[in-house]
């Protein structure tokens, strides 16, 4: 689950964005449309390739959440995985952050 899209700036309560990678295979829930990419490693850098997404209409606060995410996955230069935590840094805008995932709590 996205923790954080980076320092101080938290997931609207009630919002679940979610990642899975599969070798070079990222999908996962925007908060309301599943979204697809692939990770590629270039020249000691990371990058996501053009995210793809279904196009569901969203209400509530899932909307703006799913476009500030969509985008800065888009713009992902560097991945570390520690523990349960995955930390995607990118690079939009001249703005640098850190989108923050935590493993979610399995379900019986």
């Amino acid at each position: 689950m996205l923790a954080a899209f980076a320092a101080g700036e938290p997931v609207p309560a009630g919002v679940a964005i979610t990642a899975r990678l599969d070798g070079t295979r990222l999908a996962g829930s925007a908060g309301c449309n599943r979204y697809f990419a692939e990770v590629v490693s270039r020249d000691g850098r990371l990058s996501v390739s053009p995210v793809g997404a279904t196009r569901m209409a969203c209400p509530g606060p899932g909307t703006d959440a799913e476009a500030k995410f969509l985008a800065r996955l888009g713009a992902v230069v560097r991945a570390e995985a520690s523990g349960d935590e995955l930390r995607l840094d990118y690079e939009l805008a001249g703005t640098r952050g850190t989108l923050r995932f935590v493993r979610a709590p399995v379900r019986d």
